[in-house]
């Protein structure tokens, strides 16, 4: 009987204890709907942050699926490699599944121009067989799906499309040996391999036969194999073997699986990690409010917490009632908070994957729900039990007594009311609440400074991306003012050497050089698997166009070279280290001179002067040219004159011009991003003052009520609150300026190291950082005015009585 009528208790505690939880939650809709907008806010950003660092790989290997994708993409020179030979190798190993055939191509010598504007690279030209490839198949967005492009057509791969606001039906026109022609764009297609924005150059298709309307014969020597493979997991075996049987390391071009995944998904693995963190921080924001929520409610019905534990309620049920009441509203909150994910998710990825074809896609979001659910109902957990333990503590029989816990001496606060001769009284009542210490008043302050830092953060990040084109030589790129293509045809081209000596006459010209980009192999041996770099091949001084590095020195003579972070991070080398590379078929020994942060390739970059290229082509030529030019000079006159004097030989434009295209799309995808985090930061800000202010005024309507008794006005006493709001923000901005100062520098080095930027060049926004005070004093006023209207309610006589 003993043991019937104990769990007939104890359902009885238990059904008690829901109930009473249930009671609370409806009893002040307010504030349960405050803590409820919070946790499902909290619960959008964090479950998004899961969604985006597991759902991109997911489309990305999808749209690849579909395309029946090559694995491995080959380019070489049928002058160097015996095309039947690479094709034979390849078909003939067992982890083949299939080939393309042969694809004959080109890369444009000069950059591609619409309505008289150059696109922001060349492009590789590359001719799509008679026959039906369903290997490598593209995906059209737009224009009409064909085997391949009618004569006079060229089709451009969807990242090429928007980043130049190309259309179907314009008209883009390509240098040739006997002059321009002009091409009609009749297709913007998915190109599994090149329409992520972030391999250059980046691939054109044309029709069979035609690119011996750009280039003479003996000039079309290159080609492209695409190869499938059954187990990609043995691709570096395969490109071991491959390598070895060519007796060395292969010098053409090698586009790995894993590349074209990670030419994808990397912005938004590094927009992934940064949302994730914010995601935290806006959790621990949404503990601090339930923590604060706890503290005023056990103030406010303190006597009723006595009567409970008068009532037989263990210390541990006490705690319960918190539990359960936070955990019920945890779980009312996540299905909202992961509608909104969805949402946000789908908009997100949306945007990042509009170049693949791919409006929305079907998220990942099973894991990231039950995640976040554990995360967040025991985090909602542990915090309601941690705070609502002063309760238990509560003493029944003073509880019920005095109705507040036990006065304590107080402390002088240092501020008397004769100040109220030189302020308004409202502002030192305000003041001096304040300075009284609450905790509540701490979590707003914590709740803003960090709304303040995230401000920050974004807008100092945004608009260090939208300066990269000024900010060239930090991000591992020259710092030349201008840049020169010419072009290389036999009708209206310009010798290089030529066309330099010109440059250098010129008054305005205080360095002129030739600059290119040229592919490398890192071959196997002491240094692993061979693996391919790029490189910039400078004729000239380096340090006179503005190259930096981390530590030692550019390039200044034969057999020096300067290679880029993650280079030598990954082959373990440092100043006065030798490195061997392969170049154009040659072994060629450096010594390394200095070391670079860039995000070419990922940091897998490196930097010599002409002269020790020569050692592997003595008749190696740049076809681009770049100029310095003399202090004062005016540099769009001085284009206009190089342009008019040397007509169609040459192309001139501002050298951040080629960047700043490439930027355009991640600029886009970061400002999106940090939008989104400042804009949820802004409500959680706003819903913890609201409620702070909401419970400030519950715990203090004795007060009010004295106040009001001695002849305050209403807006006066609201006076007193806003006051104390507005003092509180400012100093908590001021902590926000200095969490920015102090952890953004080396948030972003950490970020932004993984693609081989170990020192994030960040630019400082004066006049944005500044609009962050109103902001964040105007969000304050408004969150503490809306609430203080109810101070209007408050009946001095109805208080007495109580």
């Amino acid at each position: 009987m003993t043991g019937i009528k104990n769990d007939a208790t104890s359902f009885g505690v238990l059904s008690g204890i829901f109930l009473i939880a249930t009671r609370n939650i409806r009893r002040d809709k307010l504030r349960s709907g405050l803590v409820f907008l919070t946790i499902a806010l909290s619960t959008m950003m964090f479950m998004t942050a899961l969604v985006s660092l597991q759902g991109f790989s997911r489309p990305i290997v999808d749209m690849l699926t579909r395309s029946n994708a090559s694995h491995i993409l080959l380019r070489f020179d049928a002058r160097i490699y015996d095309a039947d030979d690479v094709v034979a190798w390849w078909r003939s190993h067992e982890n083949t599944e299939s080939l393309t055939p042969l694809l004959p191509t080109l890369i444009t010598s000069s950059r591609p121009v619409h309505n008289g504007k150059p696109l922001g690279s060349h492009l590789i030209l590359t001719e799509r067989p008679r026959v039906e490839m369903t290997q490598d198949f593209l995906t059209f967005l737009a224009g009409e799906a064909k085997s391949y492009p009618d004569q006079g057509e060229i089709w451009l791969a969807s990242s090429t499309a928007q980043s130049a606001n190309l259309h179907v039906g314009d008209s883009l026109e390509l240098s040739t040996a006997s002059g321009a022609r002009h091409y009609k764009v009749s297709g913007i297609v998915v190109d599994p391999h090149y329409s992520s924005g972030f391999i250059s150059p980046e691939r054109a298709w044309l029709g069979p036969d035609e690119l011996v309307n750009l280039a003479s014969f003996s000039d079309l020597n290159n080609y492209i194999l695409g190869v499938r493979v059954r187990d990609t997991d043995k691709i570096q075996n395969m490109w071991g073997a491959f390598n070895s049987h060519l007796g060395g390391g292969f010098s053409g071009g090698y586009t790995s699986y894993e590349a074209t995944i990670k030419s994808y998904s990397f912005l938004v693995d590094m927009l992934g990690i940064m949302i994730l963190v914010f995601g935290i921080i806006s959790l621990f924001v949404a503990l601090f409010i339930i923590s604060s929520t706890i503290s005023g409610e056990i103030m406010a019905n303190y006597r009723t917490f006595g009567v409970l534990k008068s009532m037989g309620y263990t210390p541990r049920n006490v705690v319960s009632l918190f539990q359960v009441q936070f955990i019920f509203l945890t779980i009312l909150a996540l299905p909202f908070g992961a509608m909104g994910s969805y949402f946000v998710s789908q908009t997100l990825l949306g945007m990042m994957l509009r170049s693949i074809g791919t409006a929305s896609t079907e998220l990942e979001m099973f894991q990231p729900i039950v995640i976040s659910i554990v995360v967040l109902s025991s985090l909602v957990a542990m915090v309601s039990g941690i705070s609502g333990k002063k309760a238990s503590l509560i003493k029944p029989a003073t509880s019920i007594r005095f109705g507040a816990p036990e006065p304590k001496s107080t402390k002088r606060l240092g501020l008397h009311i004769r100040a109220a001769n030189y302020v308004p009284l409202p502002i030192i009542l305000g003041i001096k609440d304040l300075i009284g210490g609450k905790r509540r008043d701490l979590y707003d302050l914590i709740g803003i400074s960090i709304t303040a830092f995230v401000f920050l953060f974004s807008v100092n990040v945004f608009n260090s991306t939208l300066k990269t084109s000024e900010n060239l030589p930090f991000w591992g790129l020259d710092g030349a003012d201008v840049s020169v293509k010419r072009d290389g045809s036999e009708l209206f081209g310009i010798r290089y050497k030529t066309l330099k000596f010109y440059l250098l006459d010129q008054p305005e010209v205080l360095s002129a050089g030739g600059n290119s980009s040229l592919q490398a192999t890192i071959p196997s041996g002491p240094y692993g698997v061979t693996r391919k770099v790029f490189g910039n091949i400078v004729d000239g001084n380096l340090d006179d166009f503005g190259y930096i590095n981390l530590k030692g020195h550019n390039p200044a003579r034969k057999g020096e070279i300067s290679v880029g972070y993650s280079l030598a991070q990954k082959y373990q080398l440092d100043l006065g280290s030798d490195f061997t590379l392969i170049i154009k078929g040659r072994y060629l020994t450096f010594n390394v001179s200095g070391i670079f942060q860039t995000s070419s390739n990922s940091g897998y970059w490196y930097r010599t002067k002409i002269e020790s290229l020569h050692e592997a082509d003595p008749y190696y030529e740049p076809v681009d040219l770049i100029l310095t030019l003399a202090s004062g000079v005016d540099r769009a006159l001085f284009m206009a004159n190089l342009e008019s004097s040397l007509g169609s030989a040459v192309d001139v434009e501002p050298r951040e011009k080629a960047i700043q295209s490439q930027l355009k799309s991640i600029t886009l995808s970061i400002g999106m991003v940090l939008a989104f985090l400042s804009l949820v930061f802004l409500l959680v800000s706003f819903v913890s003052i609201f409620n702070s202010t909401v419970m400030g005024i519950n715990e203090s309507k004795k007060q009010f009520g004295i106040y009001k008794a001695l002849g305050f006005v209403d807006h006066q006493l609201s006076m007193i609150m806003i006051s104390k709001s507005i003092i509180l923000c400012l100093f908590a901005v001021g902590i926000g300026f200095g969490l920015y100062f102090l952890l953004t520098q080396p948030a972003m080095n950490f970020l932004a190291q993984q693609i081989g930027m170990p020192e994030y060049p960040m630019v400082f926004d004066v006049m944005m950082s500044l609009l962050v005070v109103p902001v964040l004093v105007i969000l304050s006023l408004i969150s503490v005015w809306l609430p203080s209207r109810r101070i209007a309610r408050i009946k001095p006589r109805e208080l007495i009585v109580e």
